[in-house]
């Protein structure tokens, strides 16, 4: 006896619990273990952070909403944000039921472009889609996106929101050159954070601070003003400064300054960064960055993450200007905080006598190691390395060498400022399903965490769409049993708790919650939560875990195809069944040079339909087409096979020809017939 359902097109509607039972001749049934059947949701976007300038895709379909009910058809599928300003509202939909110009809502950026498929039939479910291509990501870009979907009776889902986040740029590759090297300072608008979305940059500027002067001007470019206060420029001369723009209401992604630095010497060394001034004036500052000559830096580099360890060290190598004096008095390393102004944390003075030859302010994690000794050629053994064991946010902050001379003259090296990077609780936020992995919580996950001698509890929190943040694990060791440890996780779920009872225990209290066998039903919002002696609370970020299902490995690649032979017009030709053709155009050498159609493939791609119109070249006309078509990717193959059978497709055995006729002809300057097909070869 067997049974054996086929499931075709498998819906969230079918999700559930299923089970199979048998019943004997005296009528005793027996059921089997049941199972948890989980359909598939993916996330609207790749990635949760992108840089300032990427480009990248938000897809709206049936596959981004969980529990979305067996519906005959949509009526409307729509793509919303929401920031900090404005609660969620629509910037793209695809209403196809209603009458044109109702059909598409699009309020999006105008460097943005939305495709929209799917028809007013009522088995339009699988074939209604949005995909809005995000080019050039701004600040002003970043935001809370979600989908939504009207089904047939005007009941409205929606997929889970994402919040995505804009990473700015630094304005230069790297801290640290050789004397001698070359680079380039870059200023443009992917430097700055929260830029708002002005129409247009009065002004673009790059600065410079040193130890004797405060930030100056050294680049700027003043688009408005007249030809001799166009560019002011004060570099020495071997730089170059390249200012590019365009004169236009939309300049803003367009200014740029790079300032080319040549033989880069010791003297080039400082503070820089860049200044955009709006239209109403307002300015906005980039991040600025401490250039340096290697040899001259106390660290390796300025951001470390929690519970790292590294070395500050001081001697004469950090020094620039240093005269060639025989010897060295004292060297001393010396803090800053937001609190407290320089002061030394650890100084050698090999001149004075035991028990003030050395001394020390440090935590009690860190070490540190004195050389050099009182002798009139110590100038270059004279040093102090301090090793910072297990640094905290606590530990940020200003730091500095200083020696002092026989004269009593004293130098510092440049001050960098050493600031600490919290760790995520998780090593990534989308995870397949039956993967198992960890959730951590130590004091490494929190940002401004102050200095406290002990935690009274350490907790990790979760948030669901139905249920705002609870703890599912938390560790008391200031209570008695049974309320040392509240655990509310999966039976699949292990928990390890660490961290003891004592004033000490800032460093071990942890909680490390192990997920095994990840499910759809796990993913949510999750932080981790610790209580300071004085019963306040400090919360890490929150990150949001997501599922999706292990994808087939199935290989593809990008190439262009061209006949053997010319095309003309009217002509066909032909690709075998196991190449995915998206589209493709022809040039022939007649036609108005004034107006040429953008190639489609069918009445359902019409938004790739369009007039060339202001574009400088053909070739630019060309990149806006491929740029259009990449948007195409996103169709599934079974779905692009049927949309071809239903047109000109011929079937013969097992190989399957594709015939497409020649949809348009502009001009080409050579007067030659030439073809562009973007394709993608599948292995099934």
């Amino acid at each position: 006896m067997r049974l054996i359902v086929t499931v075709q097109n498998f819906q969230f509607a079918d999700a559930g619990q299923y089970k199979c039972r048998a019943t004997l001749p005296d009528a005793t049934q027996f059921n089997n273990t049941a199972v948890h059947i989980i359909v598939e949701s993916h996330s609207i976007v790749d990635k949760f952070i992108y840089e300032v300038g990427e480009s990248f895709n938000i897809t709206c379909d049936v596959s981004k909403f969980s529990g979305l009910p067996a519906s005959d058809y949509l009526q409307s599928i729509a793509l919303l944000r929401q920031t900090s300003l404005r609660e969620f509202y629509v910037i793209a939909q695809h209403q196809p039921f209603r009458a044109e110009p109702n059909t598409h809502k699009i309020d999006l950026p105008y460097r943005w472009i939305a495709l929209f498929r799917g028809d007013k039939s009522a088995t339009n479910r699988y074939s209604m889609r949005i995909v809005v291509t995000v080019k050039n990501f701004q600040f002003a870009d970043a935001g809370e996106y979600k989908c939504g979907a009207t089904v047939t009776d005007s009941t409205q889902f929606y997929s889970t929101a994402v919040k995505i986040i804009a990473e700015s740029q630094s304005i230069v590759d790297k801290f640290f050159y050789d004397v001698g090297e070359s680079f380039n300072i870059t200023c443009d608008v992917s430097k700055f954070s929260g830029l708002p979305a002005s129409d247009f940059l009065q002004s673009i500027a790059l600065l410079r601070q040193t130890s004797q002067k405060e930030f100056y001007v050294i680049a700027q470019h003043q688009l408005f003003r007249a030809e001799r206060n166009t560019h002011k420029i004060k570099l020495p001369d071997r730089w170059l400064a390249d200012c590019s723009w365009q004169l236009s209401a939309n300049n803003g992604y367009k200014m740029r300054i790079m300032v080319t630095v040549q033989n880069f010497q010791f003297a080039d060394a400082g503070q820089y960064k860049c200044r955009a001034t709006l239209r109403d004036l307002t300015q906005f500052n980039s991040t600025a960055v401490n250039i340096m000559a290697k040899g001259l830096s106390i660290v390796d580099k300025f951001i470390y993450y929690v519970g790292e360890s590294f070395n500050i060290t001081c001697d004469v190598s950090k020094f620039s200007g240093l005269p060639a004096s025989n010897y060295v008095q004292s060297i001393a390393l010396l803090r800053q905080t937001s609190l407290r102004e320089y002061y030394v944390i650890a100084q050698h003075l090999p001149f004075i006598p035991e028990p003030d030859t050395n001394i020390i302010d440090l935590p009690d994690h860190w070490t540190v190691q004195f050389s050099g000794e009182m002798s009139v050629t110590n100038r270059n053994s004279m040093r102090i390395v301090v090793t910072v064991q297990n640094f905290q946010f606590a530990d940020a902050g200003q730091y500095k060498c200083r020696t002092t001379l026989p004269d009593a003259t004293q130098l510092y090296s440049t001050a960098v400022h050493i600031m600490a990077k919290s760790l995520s609780i998780v090593d990534k936020f989308i995870y397949y399903v039956g993967e198992s992995f960890n959730i951590t919580c130590d004091v490494s996950k929190f940002s401004g965490l102050p200095a406290s001698n002990y935690l009274k509890s350490i907790a990790l929190l979760r948030q669901t769409s139905q249920k705002e943040f609870y703890v599912i694990a938390q560790h008391q060791p200031f209570r008695a049993e049974p309320n040392t440890h509240k655990i509310d996780l999966p039976e699949q779920w292990t928990v390890r708790f660490s961290g003891d009872k004592s004033a000490t225990n800032r460093y071990s209290m942890r909680i490390v919650v192990t997920v095994k066998n990840f499910q759809f039903a796990d993913a949510g919002q999750y932080k981790c939560r610790a209580t300071l002696r004085d019963s306040s609370q400090f919360n890490s970020t929150a990150v949001n875990l997501m599922a999706e299902n292990k994808p087939k490995n199935i290989p593809g690649s990008v190439f262009n195809f061209k006949p053997q032979k010319p095309l003309k017009d009217n002509n066909y030709f032909s690709v075998d069944g196991t190449e995915r053709v998206i589209a493709y155009f022809s040039r022939s050498s007649s036609k108005a040079e004034d107006s040429y159609p953008l190639p489609r493939i069918d009445n359902t791609l019409s938004t790739l339909t369009g007039v060339r119109s202001g574009i400088a070249s053909e070739s630019d006309w060309i990149g806006s087409i491929m740029a259009r078509l990449k948007l195409l990717y996103e169709l599934e193959f079974r779905e692009l096979k049927q949309e071809l059978r239903d047109r000109d497709l011929k079937t013969s055995g097992n190989k399957e020809t594709f015939l497409y006729r020649t949809p348009l002809s502009p001009p080409s300057s050579h007067g030659q017939l030439t073809s562009v097909v973007l394709a993608t070869r599948h292995t099934f």
